[in-house]
């Protein structure tokens, strides 16, 4: 299996250099859902933060990206289910979608508790608490 760096995913997304993007598109299309390419969370995570910060994107529409992600069968993202999960618990508190991640795949790891310093994601996401 061949696993994707974030900035491929981006080029895709974001489309910022056509030459590059092309190539992802290109490269993406020759895989299926027989032979998928691997996502880890951490490239999630940093795309998540990508578009964010530098491209400015609305909560709104870095799920409707991730959405398109999720949708592609030739793509195998580790922790799909806990990262819907962790957007959806964003969109509805307010909260930090990688807080959000976080806090979803520990607690479905049986974790009983976040322990953070973040005092907004331990009042926004249900499961964090403040160390303290």
């Amino acid at each position: 299996m061949i696993a994707l760096d974030t900035n491929v995913l981006a080029r895709l997304l974001v489309g910022d250099d056509k030459a590059e993007a092309d190539l992802a598109v290109q490269f993406i299309r020759r895989h299926t859902a027989e032979d998928p390419i691997f996502v880890g969370r951490e490239v999630i995570l940093e795309l998540i933060w990508l578009l964010m910060s530098r491209y400015k994107y609305p909560l709104e529409a870095v799920r409707q990206a991730l959405d398109r992600l999720f949708m592609s069968a030739n793509l195998a993202i580790e922790e799909e289910d806990a990262i819907k999960t962790a957007l959806y618990l964003a969109e509805r508190t307010g909260a930090d979608i990688a807080d959000a991640i976080i806090a979803t795949i520990a607690l479905q790891r049986d974790c009983t508790q976040i322990v953070t310093f973040d005092q907004d994601a331990a009042k926004r996401i249900p499961g964090m608490e403040l160390l303290a």
